[in-house]
């Protein structure tokens, strides 16, 4: 009976080591098995380097004397912009903007102005914010009926960092006037601005 008694306790606790230890396989096997956690980063699919030039074409009229800072204003790129890597800003993105300044023209006031910056680029259905120099437009003075010409081609106001730079120029394109009788100045739908960021770009 003993004996019996000395099996049976044997083979109980023999069951239970085997059960313990087939527990404990199966629960490392589980926590190695899991899937590491992924640390991947995405990759840019466009990246535009500093001083790339982003030429828009404005969607609607710009007036000196009607603009008050902070006035946004849209438009598009109007051409292709090629990175370094041969990826493409498409024509057409679309883009936001911001009035920093203007002012009317006037025999004393000088000449009228309009300083505009680009804030956000659309880019495969997503608006991007974006930093750039400020671009200066600016008239002769006040009294002559048309700005000075520079032939055909699209209009660039000088690019001025903080306006402390040494470039603002006349807005200039191909004998349009942009200089009203008053001295105000008006700037048309479809006018072509280039806009040179001031940091890289990734989308």
């Amino acid at each position: 009976m003993k004996k019996r008694l000395k099996r049976l306790v044997y083979v109980v606790l023999t069951l239970m080591i085997f059960l313990l230890c087939d527990g404990n396989v199966f629960s490392q096997e589980t926590t190695t098995t899991a899937p590491p956690a992924s640390n991947a980063v995405s990759t840019p699919t466009l990246v535009l380097e500093s001083g790339t030039v982003i030429p828009i074409k404005l969607s609607s009229m710009l007036v000196a004397s009607g603009s008050q800072p902070g006035t946004k204003f849209a438009g598009v790129v109007s051409m292709d912009v090629i990175a370094s890597d041969g990826s493409v800003l498409p024509q057409n993105c679309k883009v936001q903007g911001v009035i920093v300044s203007a002012k009317k023209g006037g025999r004393l006031a000088g000449s009228a102005e309009i300083v505009l910056k680009l804030t956000f680029i659309q880019y495969e259905k997503k608006y991007h914010p974006v930093t750039t120099f400020a671009l200066a437009l600016s008239t002769e003075k006040a009294g002559k009926e048309t700005i000075r010409k520079a032939g055909a081609g699209a209009a660039i106001g000088a690019a001025f960092n903080g306006g402390t730079g040494a470039g603002r120029g006349a807005a200039v394109m191909g004998g349009l006037q942009l200089l009203s009788h008053n001295g105000d100045m008006k700037v048309p739908a479809g006018y072509v601005l280039n806009f040179k960021l001031d940091k890289e770009l990734k989308f």
